[in-house]
Parts: structure tokens; C-alpha cells; sequence
């Protein structure tokens, strides 16, 4: 792993991102840096997605145009 550098990481089919954060740690990684200083942590997955302003905290808001009644 420690001996691969991003042509033989393309040849593997590793896309272009996962490449380069995998060749930027493991450059700090020989640098002497432990990884859980440097590792990226993945994202929580959002909860409520794509209804705008329809659904606040998890709920729907019904109602008059103006007006904000929650059912």
C-alpha cells in the first residue's frame, strides 16, 4: 500500500478524490503524525431533505400561506 502512487491507484481504478486524500495521509503518515489527528470523519446523514420550508424540525406545516399551524 505504502509503495503505490497515484498511477498504479488509477490503473486500480480509484477515483480522483479517494486518491489524493489517500496519498496526502499517507505522506503525514510517514511524517510521523498519528492518523486520528488528521483523518477526516464522515458526514451524518441529513434528515430531512428536499421539502424546504414546508417541513420544519421534522414537521409538516399546513395551513393558510402566511399563516404557521403544525399538525
Amino acid at each position: 500500500f505504502f509503495n503505490s502512487n497515484g498511477k498504479s491507484m488509477k490503473s486500480k481504478s480509484i477515483n480522483v478524490k479517494e486518491r489524493r486524500y489517500l496519498l496526502w495521509a499517507m505522506e503525514l503518515f510517514r511524517h510521523g503524525l498519528d492518523p486520528k489527528e488528521f483523518a477526516v470523519k464522515l458526514k451524518k446523514k441529513k434528515t430531512i431533505r428536499g421539502w424546504g420550508p414546508r417541513v420544519q424540525n421534522g414537521k409538516r406545516l399546513r395551513g393558510k400561506v402566511g399563516g404557521r399551524i403544525t399538525i
